[in-house]
């Protein structure tokens, strides 16, 4: 998806005020967070209807310094947790 010029992608991966990244699918290959070509994610919370958008890259490098913080899902996935008032996320509605 292309908004003002830039790729874009969307999720919807919202749990009380955090959004998952997903890092590394079950199957062993790369997730989302590091083969999406978007510049931007933007984040719905389909419950609440707030908006969220953020620089993937600088998501990457948060990501990427905190491997500490990285847990396994019950289908194995690798995923980091991420609150929304992390300061480079934007909250748009």
């Amino acid at each position: 998806m292309i908004i003002d010029g830039e790729t874009v992608d969307v999720k919807a991966n919202f749990n009380q005020g955090q959004v998952c990244i997903e890092i590394r699918r079950d199957t062993g290959e790369d997730g989302w967070l590091l083969t999406s070509k978007a510049k931007y994610i933007y984040c719905v919370c389909v419950s609440t209807f707030q908006i969220y958008k953020y620089d993937l890259a600088y998501m990457r490098a948060y990501v990427m310094e905190r491997r500490n913080e990285w847990s396994r899902t019950n289908k194995n996935d690798v995923v980091m947790w991420v609150r929304v008032t992390t300061d480079f996320i934007e909250r748009l509605q």
